[in-house]
């Protein structure tokens, strides 16, 4: 039986995020500062690994902004689209801990 399942799922995070940045010092060096930022999204893969995405814009350049194909994991042909499932449907592919608490969002504009 093939196994199939989305080639990522996007899921947006909620609160803010602290991140250093780092920018050049007239003295020599690096000046560090703290900056709060939205916390992005989070996007996960059929292979158990996830990355962050900070933007709106880093999203729909990585491609992220669309929904999903379905991929035959046994193969790697796609065998479909994700934009015709339902929402139900979709949950069915999160992590197990993501399952209860998680909204998959993917943005269209």
């Amino acid at each position: 039986m093939p196994q199939i399942k989305p080639q990522y799922i996007v899921q947006k995070l909620d609160g803010k995020r602290k991140r250093t940045v780092a920018a050049p010092s007239k003295k020599g060096g690096f000046d560090y500062k703290e900056v709060e930022e939205p916390a992005g999204y989070m996007v996960f893969f059929p292979s158990g690994s996830s990355i962050r995405v900070r933007t709106d814009d880093e999203l729909q350049r990585l491609g992220f902004d669309s929904p999903a194909n379905l991929v035959d994991m046994e193969s790697g042909e796609i065998v479909g689209s994700m934009k015709d499932m339902s929402f139900h449907t979709m949950t069915n592919f999160l992590p197990d801990a993501e399952k209860e608490s998680s909204i998959i969002e993917t943005a269209t504009e």
